[in-house]
């Protein structure tokens, strides 16, 4: 008897392809909350320090990442360190991934930014218009496809605080700067983490060799056959 086996170690589980589900479930249910937040970042405006303000916003500005990517690329080169160099790398393709979903969603939904003053249920479809680019939130996205593989990098708890942190604060700039409702960071923030979680995975594999593709041969009493792993 001969057979050809197909097995994989890698399979998607169901509990993976809930994730995205449930991140838009959370933002649809966040669009409850707009209003409330709305009035909380603008109760807070006079309280905040500018300068704070600016840092956080910043580190989701895509140029400032790109900088800081391209400079930790530069320094894992002269002191030829490969995790600094792949650091830089998984940051910029988590970029390209979750940046690309977010302004395609951004461009189709159309919907009105605060300062915009239609209110969180306003919607233009398929819009260039950046008054009309809220959903989701593209520093968000961006800070928090950053904060992730940081925060992996480091492997540490104060690095999740730290890099989190700075991410959350990006969140809540875009609120208090009036550019974003609250479901509009919750869907940027967490495409920007599901993003680079898929990234790190992916390349994890790769290290591990786990998806590595080929033939085992079998040879029994009663069967020869080749089983095929992926």
């Amino acid at each position: 008897m001969i057979y050809l086996i197909y097995t994989s170690s890698s399979i998607e589980t169901i509990n993976d392809l809930k994730k995205p589900g449930l991140l838009v479930a959370g933002s649809l249910l966040g669009m409850t909350c707009d209003n409330t937040f709305k009035s909380i970042a603008e109760r807070n405006k006079v309280d905040v320090d500018g300068k704070t303000i600016e840092f956080a916003n910043n580190y989701g500005n895509l140029y400032y990442q790109l900088g800081i990517s391209g400079s930790i690329y530069a320094i894992g080169l002269i002191s030829d360190s490969k995790k600094l160099r792949n650091t830089a790398r998984l940051t910029v393709e988590s970029f390209i991934v979750s940046g690309l979903i977010t302004t395609v969603l951004k461009s189709i939904i159309g919907r009105a930014r605060p300062y915009a003053k239609e209110g969180n249920q306003s919607y233009h479809w398929f819009q260039t218009n950046d008054a009309y680019l809220s959903f989701p939130s593209g520093h968000s996205t961006i800070a928090f496809a950053a904060s992730t593989v940081f925060a992996n990098q480091l492997d540490t708890w104060w690095g999740d605080v730290l890099f989190y942190g700075l991410a959350s604060g990006t969140a809540y700039a875009r609120m208090h700067k009036d550019a974003h409702w609250f479901s509009d960071i919750l869907l940027g923030g967490g495409i920007g983490y599901l993003s680079a979680k898929a990234i790190l995975h992916a390349h994890n594999e790769h290290q591990n060799n786990v998806q590595s593709n080929h033939f085992i041969p079998i040879l029994s009493p009663t069967a020869i056959g080749i089983a095929y792993q992926f």
